[in-house]
Parts: structure tokens; sequence; C-alpha cells
């Protein structure tokens, strides 16, 4: 895959001083010899490593559960599905009635082409953020090897599905806004993301801001352009928001897992426990990142364990009478869980002690403070000089902080943003050293956000906040 309306180089796309070079033979060669380097490691760690048939458990089990019950007729029958959005298992589902039931060999090789369509995805952001005809090889490279997204193509879950149609809908809409083109497909690759995962609705948002902000110099996203994306868009929030009502006789948007989440990101507990009027234990729940933290606090109550009356109110308990640091110390360590103090669930705990384990703490590390850093730098680099495409994935890199920050942080949660991390790590490499290819200045209202914004995350992450009377 390649972007086949790149502009030439030393041309700026769309005004907005995101440069692209020139789409070739070579470029098409280079993004499909990582595409099957990318399609090979995923193969191999999918059929050899971690087959996803011997991995059916916790998150894994429920989204092929609900797959199966889905592709019967049997969908949607009570509140315990709408805990979950519905795009996984339906992305599930409609492999089950093409491969069939009977057996599960082929759940390997769907991950591992789902993961691995992300390389040229991924090459073709790069290629209209970076004049450098290095800098697609080099995060493309990245992406195929990258152990964290690897690993999720053992694993029936929402990472892998997430990653291919996140990175599809930044792509295509770093494209429409620079030429117009391509809205309602755009559009349609963001509302499918949503319904696997709703944060992107924060991208959203942020992004039509964005466009507001940035339109005189994007004079080929016009007004319909902007209804042709918004179209899908709303469609998918209007469909899950009926969804959910159905099933839960609530209006809300599109699960009811964010109580849950949102509960454990303002608390110190450990676990939540659901009980019948016996005291009996109905359900329970406790998120990875809270045992990696060495919590052990548990709260039990009758009801449902999504019940957001139940733990809304021990949550505001529980703040209550306790000093704002203790706040900012909830949202230190909930963004840190993203990469420094939490583990890749569930590959961790199934990696053992040899290669894969080995393996599996690189990616980490590599990831905590290699990647990170350089893709903060790359987002500094918004403060000197304009770049569309580098403008949007910083939209998509808030989105995952602000929602780590608000609904509790998890490596798998960052994964999916990784191959945006990539790029954003290169460009900012690439700018340092004078090779990113942008000329035009910076905006002044873009350059106090971008300053203003990083400052302020600076201040949150590096402060102990814990030890100022939390």
């Amino acid at each position: 895959m390649h972007d086949a309306v790149a502009e030439p180089a030393g041309m700026t796309a769309g005004g907005a001083g995101s440069r692209g070079i020139p789409a070739s033979r070579g470029s098409t060669i280079a993004a499909l010899a990582l595409f099957l380097l990318g399609l090979a490691t995923r193969w191999a760690f999918s059929t050899w490593v971690q087959p996803p048939e011997d991995a059916l458990y916790s998150d894994m089990a429920g989204y092929l559960t609900r797959a199966q019950l889905w592709i019967q007729g049997l969908a949607d029958a009570d509140r315990t599905w709408a805990v979950y959005p519905p795009g996984t298992h339906w992305w599930m589902g409609i492999a089950l009635w093409w491969f069939g039931v009977e057996s599960l060999s082929w759940l390997g090789p769907v991950q591992a082409l789902t993961g691995a369509l992300v390389v040229p995805i991924v090459m073709a952001i790069t290629r209209r953020a970076v004049r450098a005809p290095a800098a697609p090889l080099v995060a493309g490279g990245l992406v195929a090897v990258w152990p964290p997204m690897v690993a999720f193509s053992g694993y029936v879950s929402s990472e892998t599905p997430y990653m291919l149609l996140l990175s599809a809908s930044a792509w295509l809409s770093i494209r429409m806004v620079e030429t117009g083109r391509g809205a309602l497909l755009a559009g349609t690759a963001t509302a499918l993301a949503y319904l696997v995962r709703p944060p992107v609705l924060l991208t959203l948002g942020l992004f039509g801001a964005w466009w507001l902000l940035r339109r005189s110099v994007l004079p080929k996203a016009t007004l319909g352009v902007a209804f042709a994306f918004a179209l899908p868009c709303a469609l998918a929030v209007a469909g899950a928001s009926l969804r959910f009502h159905e099933l839960t006789g609530q209006w809300g948007l599109i699960s009811e897992n964010g109580a849950i989440v949102r509960f454990f990101a303002g608390t110190d507990y450990q676990r939540l426990e659901t009980r019948d009027a016996e005291g009996n234990t109905t359900s329970w729940f406790s998120p990875p990142p809270m045992t990696a933290l060495g919590l052990d606090r548990v709260f039990r109550f009758v009801g449902h364990p999504t019940d957001s009356d139940i733990l809304d109110a021990e949550l505001e308990r529980h703040q209550g009478g306790r000093p704002f640091t203790y706040r900012l110390a909830l949202l230190q360590r909930n963004i840190r869980l993203l990469a420094i103090d939490n583990e890749n669930w569930p590959e961790h705990e199934r990696a053992g002690d040899g290669f894969r384990a080995l393996v599996h703490d690189v990616g980490g590390a590599l990831a905590a403070f290699a990647l990170l850093p350089l893709a903060v730098l790359g987002i500094g680099c918004l403060a000197v000089r304009r770049n569309t495409a580098i403008e949007i994935l910083a939209l998509h890199a808030f989105t995952a902080v602000a929602v780590a920050a608000v609904y509790l942080g998890e490596v798998r949660y960052r994964v999916p943003y990784d191959g945006f991390l990539a790029v954003l790590a290169v460009y900012g490499v690439l700018f340092v050293a004078g090779r990113a290819g942008d000329a035009q200045p910076q905006d002044r209202w873009v350059r106090v956000a971008v300053i203003a914004s990083m400052a302020s995350l600076a201040l949150l992450l590096v402060l102990p906040w814990s030890a100022f009377g939390s």
C-alpha cells in the first residue's frame, strides 16, 4: 500500500505545512517488503509462540463467546452485552462466519494479517509527514517488528482491529484535509474505530476544533468534505447510543465499561466485587495495573458491576476531604501506567522467563525510554514549524494521555498508538537534524498551545504530588 496522491517533494500539502515525498515504484516495493516482514513476525508469533486459540480466557474468551452468540442470532440479549463496545465481537463474528466455528486455527493468520496492514499505513502517514525518503522505511520497519504490537497477534482482543482502524483513520484524515479527497472513507474508518474503542471520539472532537482553527490554510477541506466525513461518524455514535439504551434502559454513548475504569482511576482499590442478597460473590473485576501497583483494597457491594450510581458515590466518598494534590497524584499514576509502572497485559503473564520474556522486557523499555521521549520531541517541534500530519498525530497522542489520566492507563491502551509515536519520533529526530523539510513558521496560537500543554504534562509527571499531603 502506498500513498498514491502524495505531493511532489518540496511542495506544501494543502498549504498547511505538511510535506510529502513522491510515491514511486521503489516506495511501493519497500512498503510491500515491510508489510511482508510485519506479516512474517506476526504469523510466526501467532503460530508457534502464542496461538490465539490457546489463550481464550478473560477478555479474550469474552470477545470470542460474544462473537459466537452474535452469528447465532443471540446477540444483545441482556445488560452484560453493554459492558464492552460491540466492534470487536462484530469483527470476530464476521471472521467466524467466513472461516467457520469448527476449528479456530485461522485465528492466528487473521490476527497476523490485521496487524501487518498497519505497517504500510504507517509508512503512508510518514510519507505525508516527512520529506526524508528514508523516514517511511524507519517508521515502517519499526512497526513491522515492534514487540508490543506483534504480541497482540497472539490474543483475541480489541487492540489488533483498533490499531488497524485507528491508523487507517489517521492516514485517510490527513489525506482528506490536504487533498479534499476520500472524506467518506476517512469518516467510515473513524466510525468503525469508535465501535471498537470509544476514545477516538475525543480525537474526533479535537480534530473538529483543529479543523475550524486551520480552515484558512486548508482550502481543499471544504464544508462538503466535512459533512461527508462527519456523516458516518454521526451514524456510528447514534447507532451505538440506541443499542446502549436498548440494553440498559439508560441513555449513554456505547458501553458501561467507563464507569468501572473511571472508578479505579480515581481510587486506590485493587478489585471490586458484587454480591447477592445472601452475601455470595456474583462477579468481580480487577484491572491488571491495579495488581501491578501492589494494591489490595476490595470494594464490595450489592448490585450490577457497572452501576454508575454506586461506583460514583464511592468514588466521591473516597476522594472527599483529600487535598487536590491527591487527585494530581492519581492523574500522574494513571498516565505513567501507559508505559512505566505497568506491563503489557496479557503477554507479560504468559511470556515466562526465557527469550520471549526478554523480548517483552526490551520492548517495554524501548517504549518507555526511547520511543516516548522521541515522540514528545516530535510534538515539541510543532512549536517551531507547521506540519499538518504531525499536528493530527499529536491530537491522537493527546487523546491517549487524556483518556489514561481520567479512565486509567494501561500499556495495552497505548500500543494501538505506537505507530503514531514511531512517526512522531522519526520526525523529531529528523527535525533536530535539519532534515524534516518543514519551512513554514508555526502560528502563534499553536506555539502557545504546544508549549503550555507540554509544560503542564511535565509538571504533572515530574513533581512528587503524592508527597504533598496526598
